[in-house]
Order: structure tokens, then C-alpha cells, then sequence
């Protein structure tokens, strides 16, 4: 984790690249998954929210805002030190 709020992180620590490579291993499973049925599970949604959350939380990703500073959760997402 960043050491301050607006501070990048430049280190990936053991236990977030476990967690990384967990979800690495759920992505290709879901896309094997879908390739091979065409077909989606509901679980494959649960496990790609998940994967979301701990990619943005664990990198401090943030939306970006608009003019008058209203979030916009829509856009693609930036790092949290560019947000203004």
C-alpha cells in the first residue's frame, strides 16, 4: 500500500502479489470458461467485482472528476494522485 494518500506505490508486497496471482488465475479461468461454453456464470460476476475492488483498492484507482468536481465513476478509472 501507498505509505501516504497521494503517495504511488512502488513496491508489490508478497501478499498482494499472491492475491494478484489468485486473480490472474480466476480471469483466465472465467475466459477459458466462456470460450469453451459461450456461456457466463453468475459466479464469474461475483469473481470479477471482486477482482475490480481488490485491483483499485489495492493500487489506489480512483474515477476520475469532471469541471465542477462531480465523480465520474463511468470513465476510466486514473490513479488517485491525478484526480483533481
Amino acid at each position: 500500500m501507498p505509505k501516504t494518500k497521494n503517495e504511488p506505490m512502488t513496491l508489490v508486497q508478497p501478499v498482494t502479489r499472491k492475491e494478484l496471482l489468485k486473480i490472474t488465475n480466476q480471469l483466465r479461468e472465467m475466459v477459458f470458461y466462456i470460450d469453451d461454453c459461450r456461456d457466463i456464470n453468475v459466479s464469474h460476476l461475483k469473481n470479477l467485482d471482486d477482482a475490480i475492488y481488490t485491483l483499485y483498492t489495492t493500487f489506489d484507482f480512483k474515477p476520475p472528476k469532471d469541471k465542477e468536481g462531480n465523480t465520474m465513476s463511468w470513465a476510466d478509472w486514473v490513479f488517485a494522485e491525478d484526480v483533481k
